[in-house]
């Protein structure tokens, strides 16, 4: 009987899986799918380090050519054997793969660049503190800060002054805040930066959304904003309630508080939430985004959460030191869980997350307490769908997104991401810059569309020696006989993951 190899794909998981080629050689056509991390294949023939596979598990082209290491690092591992001892140690392969990683941004510091494109501060000013409970305000023209938000008789503590101003600022557009930041990770990963918590490699990222996270606790806290021209009055946070008022006072209203109102928010929606999650969720309870990355840890994964839009909820992340000041006040939360399971719902794009049930819980990782994670006290009532995540490369798909097609936001919040796309962009290339023009002779990359020189467009290559403090990095690509020069910008690492020298 012919043995029958299997191989398991454990490289890949950040860029949505392994690239598939249509034939042996590197320059052979690509497939349009990647080969996902976790699937199972039988192999075919093997050259060298090129695999020809028939998928018999998980989700990719039915069979193609694809690299089983690159760079000294292993994209796929074969499948065990009868044989204990030719088995690698799993905690051996995983400090491996940790120290082969190279071109690194912690998560956390992307989220902190971030933040300013997209906490701008409200375009309305406090004319008057009627009482505890109610502000009187007037529009802007531009983003107002917390230094002139408040009049100047303002009987508030400045305790209460920061918690309320950062409250409104935070308080909506969690959606567009979420998808700025994935358009910002998502970018990073597509040239090939590995992204880490506290040093630890960024396995997978998902973006988890609630339609009715709890903050019944804070409306003893809550203000209501008069705003004199309509005399309406809103709250400051977005529960169904005040959306259902800002839809009622029209547009006008919606541009002087300078907060829109989604459009799938109707009558019919309104009773749906009574029915499913109580009468009070229509008052005690926001819908929510933000992204969680699943990290690998010394002894199992484990999920960092990170949401900008916390400090509406008195939620402010502390820098543990390093570039920002340690202990100094973040305009972001973030807080560690076990690494939950997720099971598909409806489709390969969406997942049902069950914070009761984790896969594993690692012993090396300080979580916070379920009860103190304020993202899962969800009004749902025994529904199971209260949690939902979207991995990330659904999450962002090009210029057009399966955010879209999941949530059908208003064209305005569409345009307001696109307005900050040059921003956003702009903090990539940075961090691109900065970690790519450090690429050490042998790294394997790939030219971006970006390159000024047509002919360098789309080839893979590798970095050649060349003069200390030229800007200009020195390639040997394929096709071409002589070295070319390419900016640093230009390129992206090929595969997602390289060689590091110590």
């Amino acid at each position: 009987m012919t043995a029958v190899h299997t191989w398991e794909v454990i490289g890949g998981a950040i860029s949505g899986g392994l690239l598939v080629r249509s034939g042996r050689a590197l320059g052979s056509e690509r497939e349009s799918q990647r080969l996902r991390t976790g699937s199972v294949v039988e192999q075919i023939e093997l050259d060298g380090e090129r695999l020809h596979y028939k998928l018999l598990e998980g989700a990719g082209p039915l069979t193609g050519w694809v690299s089983t290491k690159l760079g000294g690092r292993e994209l796929l591992q074969r499948c065990s054997s009868t044989t204990s001892g030719t088995e690698k140690s799993k905690e051996d392969f995983l400090r491996k793969a940790s120290n082969l990683q190279v071109a690194h941004m912690d998560i956390i510091a992307v989220a902190l660049n971030v933040a300013p494109t997209v906490q701008t501060g409200p375009r309305f000013r406090v004319t008057k503190v009627c009482d505890d409970t109610l502000l009187e305000i007037e529009p802007s023209e531009a983003a107002v800060s917390l230094e002139d938000f408040w009049p100047k008789d303002c009987p508030f503590d400045s305790k209460k002054q920061h918690y309320v101003y950062w409250a409104i600022v935070c308080s909506s557009s969690c959606d567009t805040w979420t998808m700025a930041l994935a358009l910002t990770l998502k970018e990073l990963s597509d040239y090939g930066v590995i992204l880490t918590h506290e040093s630890r490699p960024v396995t997978n990222i998902v973006v988890l959304n609630t339609p009715t996270m709890d903050v019944g606790d804070l409306l003893p806290t809550a203000v209501e904003l008069l705003e004199p021209g309509s005399g309406a009055r809103v709250s400051m946070f977005s529960t169904p309630a005040s959306q259902l008022t800002l839809k009622m006072l029209g547009p006008e209203v919606q541009e002087r508080l300078g907060w829109g109102v989604s459009p799938t928010f109707t009558e019919e929606l309104r009773n749906n939430f009574i029915e499913r999650f109580g009468e009070a969720s229509l008052t005690q309870t926001v819908p929510h985004w933000w992204i969680a990355a699943v990290v690998q840890g010394a002894r199992g994964y484990y999920m960092a959460h990170i949401d900008l839009c916390g400090p509406a909820y008195g939620t402010f992340c502390r820098s543990p030191g390093g570039a920002v000041p340690n202990g100094k006040e973040l305009t972001l939360d973030s807080f560690i869980t076990p690494c939950y399971v997720m099971t598909p719902y409806h489709s390969q794009q969406m997942f049902i997350v069950h914070p009761e049930v984790v896969n594993y819980v690692p012993n090396d990782a300080k979580f916070t307490a379920v009860s103190e994670i304020r993202h899962l006290r969800c009004f749902y009532h025994g529904h199971p769908g209260y949690l939902t995540a979207t991995p990330l490369p659904s999450f962002v798909d090009g210029e057009k997104t399966s955010w879209l097609r999941l949530r059908s936001p208003s064209e305005d919040a569409v345009e307001t991401v696109q307005s900050w796309k040059e921003g956003l962009q702009s903090i990539a290339s940075f961090f691109r810059a900065e970690i790519f023009k450090t690429l050490e002779p042998g790294t394997y990359v790939e030219v971006d569309d970006s390159c000024d020189n047509a002919s360098f467009k789309g080839r893979l290559g590798k970095v050649l020696p060349a003069a200390t403090g030229e800007v200009e990095h020195l390639l040997q690509l394929n096709g071409l006989a002589e070295p070319a020069r390419v900016h640093p910008t230009a390129l992206k690492l090929y595969p997602r993951y390289v060689q590091h020298h110590e």
